[in-house]
Formats: C-alpha cells, structure tokens, sequence
C-alpha cells in the first residue's frame, strides 16, 4: 500500500470510526499500581512525557492522516480510578478527549466499552485500545490493517503467547453485553458472538507494543524503548548532573523528587514525592511517592511506596 493510498484509506474509514476508547482501569490491587497513586495514563516514559501523551501524540497523527478535524477519545477509568492528566495543545488540539468512569466498580472491558458506546449506531466503528501499553508502532499502521478486516484485532508476540493490542469493532457485537454484571471483552464477548464474522487477526512485530501493567513490564519497556534513543544515558527531569553520569540504560527523576547526588540509579524511576538518601543504591525499581530509599541502602526489582 502506498502512503498515497493508505491515506485515502484511513479518510474513508474515518467515516464510521466514530470513537477511539481507551480503556485505562484496572481490577484488583498491586504495590506498583496503588503505590503509584496515579492513572497509568499519567507514568513519565522519558524526561518530558507521559504515557498519555504518547497516545496523544499517536491518535493525532491519525486523525491528522485521517484528515479528521477532531477524533473522539474515550479514556475508560474503572470506578475509583483516578483521572489521568491531560495536557492542552499540540496533539491534543487534533482530539476530542472525554474522561468516562465506570458507574459500576467491577464491569469487565466489554462491560465497559458497551456503556461508553451506547450513543453509537450498530454499524459505526470504533477502535478499543488497551492504555496499559507503551505503543511504538503508528497506530495509523496497525488500523490500515485492521480496516481492510471490517472487524479485528491486532496481536504483538509477549512472553509464551500474544498481547491483544487494539479491537477494531462494529458497536453491533457488543449489542448482547447485559447492562449490568462484569464481562470481559477479549474471553466472554468476543467468543461469544460466533453468529458474527470472526474477528480478522493482525499479528504485529515483537516490541512494537510493550505492556507496563506491573513494575516489571513498565521497567523493561522503558529499557526498550529509552536505551537506543538515550545511548545509555540517564534522563532526568531535574538539574541533577550526577543523575545524567549513570545508569548505563536509564534513570528518570520526576521534579518534585528528593535525590541525593551520590546516589546511584539503575534502570529505575523516581516519581514526585519521593526520596532517595545519600549512598544508595537503587536498580530495576520504582519509587513512589512516599516512598523513601534510606542512606546507604540497596533496593532492587523492587516497587518502593510510603
């Protein structure tokens, strides 16, 4: 396809992609997610970036290629998630961005997506994406692939099986979702809808989604995608110059964060808030805010919290 007529594609299917849903809840409790006290939308991916503002950046290329003038974008927290930080202009201005909670506390992604949806027409399209995810692929690519299926789903190689990225979707399958309950989009609606075409499968490169649900995932993803870029220098958001010699992947410092100059940081991120004492030593882990890295310590694959 040539990038001519990939963009005459992507106009087209704007026609009935009527809402992006970003689905960015989560079920159950975690060190590294209540730790964190944040959306997962609102984690630093470099020195100047969320993880929302790369989805920002990335749907509005889309809608810039798509010739929309402004994308719906659904940003779907579960019922007590906290509401993540979106920032005006840029890429911003190229969407139509609408936070939505979960009425109830345990819905499912199905449950969830049939509810921020319910103003759609059965045949209208809309693009369901995982927010817990660092995408590194254009999402522009991935939906020139999935259009041409009328309905799929985008899978990237993980671990010993596939990560379900992105469902392109006519708002008709969710139709037998029930108003209330728990369902899961990927293991109840989606198998469940055999009277329907099944989906078309787009199988997508290794790393070019890379899931951050735990402290672990998050870690290798920034690894990934910040080591290349960075020549295995550390980022950081202060002024801290001790912070830019080491780590020989990366290292991000939120402003606000409380960082000795001799101490030593490994692949690890510092969120505001928290603190890290002289002499120690801190690789593979999280601080959160609260939290405190004490003098001459050693914390390793490790979520540090208040």
């Amino acid at each position: 396809m040539t990038m001519q007529s990939q963009l005459v594609s992507l106009s087209t299917v704007t026609q009935d992609l009527r809402v992006v849903v970003l689905l960015a809840g989560r079920v159950g409790s975690s060190a590294f997610g209540d730790g964190a006290q944040r959306s997962v939308l609102d984690l630093p991916v470099d020195s100047q970036r969320t993880v929302l503002d790369v989805w920002t950046e990335q749907l509005g290329r889309l809608a810039l290629a798509a010739g929309s003038p402004r994308l719906p974008v659904r940003i779907a927290l579960d019922h007590a998630g906290v509401p993540p930080t979106i920032h005006p202009g840029g890429w911003s201005r190229r969407l139509d961005v609408q936070v939505v909670r979960d009425a109830a506390e345990y819905r499912g992604t199905a449950g969830v997506v049939r509810d921020v949806t319910g103003d759609l027409a059965p045949d209208d399209r809309l693009l369901v994406v995982n927010a817990s995810q660092l995408q590194r692929e254009p999402v522009a690519d991935i939906l020139a692939a999935l259009m041409s299926m009328d309905e799929g789903v985008s899978l990237v190689p993980h671990g010993a099986g596939d990560l379900a990225g992105m469902f392109l979707l006519r708002r008709d399958r969710l139709s037998s979702v029930p108003e209330v309950g728990f369902v899961d989009l990927k293991e109840q609606t989606i198998p469940s809808t055999a009277q329907r075409a099944p989906l078309g499968i787009s199988r997508r490169g290794r790393g070019t989604s890379l899931p951050i649900r735990t402290r672990a995932e998050y870690i290798e993803a920034l690894r990934v995608s910040l080591a290349p870029e960075r020549g295995g220098r550390a980022v950081s958001t202060t002024d801290n110059p001790f912070a830019e010699a080491w780590a020989p992947s990366f290292a991000i410092v939120e402003d606000g964060a409380d960082v000795a100059a001799d101490a030593v940081l490994q692949d690890s991120v510092v969120l505001r808030g928290a603190r890290v004492e002289s002499g120690a030593v801190v690789a593979r882990t999280v601080v959160c805010p609260g939290g405190v890295v004490r003098r001459g310590s050693v914390a390793i694959d490790a979520t540090v919290t208040g």
